[in-house]
């Protein structure tokens, strides 16, 4: 993680509670915008409670632009598979880290569908990947699981 995104990544920590509790939000993520300026994206819940919330939620905290997007948003649809796959993780990650080898658990894109979200299983050394592979299933709560090793830092959490 750059300097960049641990500083934005901060500025969520400190606000994230507050504005999860408004109504209708269901996600507050930093992101990346076009001009690779980092941004912090609201999500809400349904269309009616964008024009809502950007009344309750400043336009800009500690310098960085605050988006706040809808159900129509491609944010949106990533955010709430990012939180769905975080769930995922949450409900099996103990028992993944149980299997000899495997040393991490991490989300991603799946590398040969970019729009779909995967379940990384890394795995300490090469020699390792086979049997764990046996020993996990190919699909966890319908996400597809990889696994991998040794592990990258772009994914392992």
């Amino acid at each position: 993680m750059d300097k960049r995104e641990s500083a934005v990544d901060e500025v969520v920590s400190r606000y994230r509670e507050a504005i999860i509790d408004t109504p209708g939000v269901v996600d507050v993520e930093p992101e990346l915008d076009g001009d690779l300026q980092y941004q912090i994206i609201v999500a809400v819940r349904e269309a009616a409670d964008v024009e809502r919330v950007q009344h309750l939620v400043p336009p800009r905290l500690e310098g960085y632009e605050v988006v706040i997007e809808g159900p129509q948003s491609p944010y949106y649809n990533l955010m709430i598979a990012n939180m769905a796959g975080q769930a995922v993780i949450a409900h099996h990650k103990a028992e993944l880290l149980k299997i000899p080898g495997v040393i991490g658990v991490g989300l991603g894109a799946n590398p040969s569908d970019t729009s779909e979200l995967v379940i990384y299983v890394d795995v300490k050394d090469k020699k390792d990947e086979d049997r764990v592979r046996r020993a996990v299933p190919s699909r966890l709560e319908g996400h597809p699981v990889i696994v991998e090793g040794p592990p990258s830092d772009v994914h392992l959490f």
